[in-house]
Formats: C-alpha cells, structure tokens, sequence
C-alpha cells in the first residue's frame, strides 16, 4: 500500500511538472507542439495541455463564429459551470489577467475537488487504498480529462487554429443560415424555416402598453433571426421520454478522407465517408432543447440504446447550484429500462 501511495505521488509531481513546464515552453520560449518536450510518451496528456497553452496565441485572432476567439470562447461559457459552483466560466474567462492565473493557480486545486467526488465512481481507479486512488483520479483528471468538457474545450480549441491556419470555406457552415441555405440548393432535407414574414413581433399578452414587445427580424430579409415552427417528437421516440420533453435526436459522427484528394479517399472500393458513433439525446422533462438531455450510446450495427451519461450538470449555473457536491464531472447511468424515470428525475 505504501508503495503504491509513493507511486501514485510521484506521478503527481511529474504531471505537475510537465503541466507548468509545457505552459513555459508554449507561453514563455513560444515552443511548438512537436518540439515540446513534455509528455512525449503521453499523446492524450500532451494534446490536452497543448489545447489549453492554445488559449494565448488565439486570443485576440479571428474566429469564424465572431470577430475573435475571446468572444466565442465568452459567448459559449456563459451557461456553463464547473459542477457544484454554479459560477459561469464566462467570468473566468472574461480576461486574460483573470483566466491564466485561474489556470496556473486555481485549476490544479479545482481537479483535486474533482477527484475527491470521482472516487467512488466508475471512471476512478478501484484498485489500491483510497489514498492511492485519490492520486491516481487527480493525475488523470488533471492532464487526461476522460469528463465531456475537457473534450469539448479541446474540440473547440484545436478546430480554431485548423479554421486559423487553412481558412477553410467549410467552416462558413458553422453559420446555421448558411447551413440552410445551401442544404436546400442541394436537396439535402434540413428543419423548415418560414421565409415570410419579414419581421416577426411577439407581445405579452399581459404587460402594459409598449412594454413587453420583441421585434426579431427574419434571416431571409438579412436580420439575425432563423424563424421556425417547432418541430415535435416522432411517435415512436415520444414512447420513450416524458409527456413534457423538447425535441430529441440521433446524432451521428461522420468522418470524410475526401480532404487528402479523391485518389486517396477512394481507395480500397470505399466511397471515403465513415460513420463512427451514434447518440441519442433523449431529452429532460420540462427543458427547451435537448442540450439538457441523457445521451445514450446507439449501437450502430444492431440499433440498440446502451448505457447513458449526461452533461446536464455542466448547465447548473446560479447561486442555487453552488456547494452541489453530489454534482459529479463524470455522469454514466444505467440502460433504456430506466429511461423515462431517469429523464424525469434527473
């Protein structure tokens, strides 16, 4: 046991080490991610840290959804929380005098919280004492986040440089409108949109006078506005959510070789298009969208819903949610027979 303890420790203070060491070779010597010398034998660990060094040089360049990266980065985390604080991370990040020091000095003791919650869950290691395990947990949560929003934060990160570097015209279909748009030029069936009137004025039908009035001007006329009908569950899918649930869907991943050429994405007889993930986002009773929802893996060969997990406790912003320590960072739950009781209860 005491060995382990010492193992686990040591391991500590080497992530440590090679946490700030990388931030000193990206931040301070402007080093390259294939000359960084930390994390060599780590892939996961070293993109993980490189996507967070990633902040710095990104700040203030053009991102394809706004005029910077600050302000997507802003705009993304203003209904996110890290779990139990009910703090938007928006506040984090809304200067750099307050976003780096939170990093090299806040972080470290936010993923030893998190570590302490994780321990009795899945996602911890189940072997040695819960001294050993706690370390353990801290390590992987600290630089090989396995949570939702490391992922999504590397995801956003390193798509923003590729966006940076190529100038890509694909990423023009990030814009919804433009989505649309060319999804119809094509015959490619997307959500409908009512392309009159205008303008669209929405009242309350109780509040006094001029007050209580939203004008929203329609995309197709050049306001900023996509203007929809709501659109409702299959019946097969309302079978399986709660009477009260927003629209939910299947999201399928789709991977495309057609980037490295046509004599490359052709080859072996395949068409160079992959599916390779499916998920259905079952939504939460009583919630707008199906952000708040359970996702459940679907098994793309059979078309079974296997276990889910959840991001929901990401979404907990406000006062009320502070000191919420059941709010976990990892969330996997059982299988479709719990279905309609988890989507109401959780």
């Amino acid at each position: 046991m005491v060995v382990g303890i010492f193992s686990a420790g040591a391991d500590v203070v080497k992530a440590l080490l090679r946490f700030y060491g990388s931030l000193l070779h990206y931040w301070v010597r402007r080093g390259s991610y294939a000359d960084c010398p930390f994390f060599s034998d780590d892939l996961h660990a070293k993109t993980y840290v490189y996507s967070i060094a990633l902040l710095n040089p990104l700040w203030s360049q053009p991102h394809y959804r706004h005029p910077s990266f600050y302000k997507d980065l802003v705009t993304n985390l203003r209904n996110v929380a890290i779990p139990g604080t009910g703090v938007p991370l928006s506040i984090v990040s809304s200067s750099r005098l307050i976003l780096f020091p939170f990093l090299l000095f806040v972080y470290p003791w936010l993923c030893a919280i998190g570590a302490f919650f994780e321990l009795s869950k899945e996602y911890s290691n189940q072997q040695g004492s819960i001294a050993e395990r706690f370390l353990c947990t801290f390590t992987q949560i600290f630089v090989c986040p396995q949570n939702w929003f490391a992922f999504w934060r590397v995801n956003c990160h390193v798509v923003s440089l590729h966006s940076l570097k190529t100038d890509s015209p694909g990423y023009i279909m990030e814009n919804k409108w433009d989505f649309l748009i060319e999804a119809e030029k094509n015959g490619i069936a997307v959500s409908p949109h009512l392309k009159t009137p205008g303008s669209l004025v929405i009242k309350d039908r109780n509040e006094e006078g001029g007050m209580g009035i939203f004008i929203f001007k329609n995309a197709v006329a050049g306001g900023d506005w996509i203007i929809q009908e709501k659109l409702d569950n299959s019946p097969f899918l309302k079978k399986l959510l709660p009477e009260v649930s927003p629209l939910s869907t299947f999201r399928i991943i789709t991977a495309s070789r057609h980037g490295l050429g046509k004599a490359e994405a052709l080859k072996d007889g395949s068409n160079g298009i992959k599916s390779l993930s499916c998920v259905f986002r079952a939504g939460l009773e009583g919630a707008a969208t199906d952000h708040k929802s359970i996702m459940f893996d679907v098994d793309m060969e059979s078309g079974k819903i296997l276990k889910g997990s959840t991001t929901t406790h990401w979404y907990r912003v406000g006062p009320h949610h502070m000191l919420r320590a059941t709010s976990a960072w990892n969330t996997t739950l059982p299988t479709t027979r719990t279905l309609v009781f988890l989507l109401r209860a959780t």
